[in-house]
């Protein structure tokens, strides 16, 4: 499979087209990428040196923070830049590498958990004596994407989906009360995140945004949530055609009401559970 997502088209002398994740339809496009490359029918696509695939990361800075998402959308790996005296926190066992000058505290072997009370559990990157790095990645194969918090702009993300958030972030569990936890299938809590930095988040398959205009409407299903805008509005409604489920959410959707930023996941991780479940118990 290929690391770069794309756009195959065959056309009628046999040749295939593909789109590499520059191209300007791409949410993230990357200037100075080619736009397009014409192959021969049959011909796979080249094979690019660590150098050229950083071509196709995302590429920031957030304060003191510098970031590159790379080898996207299937693959990805985040690193983060993090001078002396500073600290990111991030999903615990996400840490693929780290320089000799990161010092990890937190109980990042129990991973991620929301409890009740309200407290969340997650690995602390610090650089302590020298500046430093970490790279780090989802367990499932997906796409991250930065979220920038700014001007008292806060963001609803999915407990699946956190990866990590930059110092000056601040995220609380927030409840969905108990009817919207019961049908949402998050659960009764969900997390706010708010401040000032950015927060990343991760997808199983690729993360699709959706810009809603003031009182414009979309209907997703729960599970291909990955965060939203605090100010839009939603609520849980059965999916017509669907018999509802208390503890699975099964045939219920999330109703969003613009204006304000949605952004959803390609596939459903339950879902998709389900069906390496019953492909593996069919095998």
């Amino acid at each position: 499979m290929s690391q770069y997502p794309t756009d195959n088209k065959h056309n009628s002398e046999g040749t295939s087209s593909f789109q590499p994740s520059g191209h300007p339809n791409h949410p993230f496009p990357t200037p100075g990428y080619p736009i397009q490359t014409t192959l021969p029918a049959g011909q796979q696509p080249p094979i690019y040196s660590q150098s050229q695939q950083r071509e196709q990361s995302i590429n920031g800075q957030s304060g003191v923070f510098i970031y590159s998402i790379m080898y996207r959308d299937t693959n990805t790996m985040l690193r983060v830049d993090i001078p002396k005296g500073h600290y990111i926190k991030s999903k615990g066992g996400s840490m693929v590498a780290m320089s000799p000058t990161i010092r990890l505290e937190g109980k990042f072997k129990r991973g991620f958990k929301l409890f009740a009370s309200g407290d969340m559990m997650y690995t602390s990157a610090t650089a302590n004596d020298a500046d430093g790095y970490i790279y780090l990645a989802p367990p499932i194969l997906g796409d991250i994407i930065p979220i920038h918090l700014e001007g008292g702009r806060s963001f609803i993300v999915s407990k699946h989906s956190y990866l990590a958030h930059t110092s000056g972030v601040q995220l609380s569990v927030k409840s969905q009360g108990i009817t919207k936890g019961l049908f949402s299938g998050e659960g009764l809590f969900t997390i706010k995140a708010s401040g000032e930095g950015v927060i990343f988040v991760s997808s199983l398959g690729a993360i699709h945004t959706v810009e809603l205009q003031n009182n414009e409407e979309i209907i997703i299903d729960n599970g291909h949530l990955v965060a939203w805008d605090h100010a839009v509005n939603y609520k849980i409604e059965k999916a017509a055609g669907f018999i509802a489920s208390l503890t699975t959410g099964e045939g219920l959707v999330c109703r969003f009401k613009g204006p304000g930023r949605v952004y959803m996941q390609t596939r459903n991780p339950e879902e998709f559970s389900s069906w390496v479940q019953g492909f593996a118990s069919s095998s």
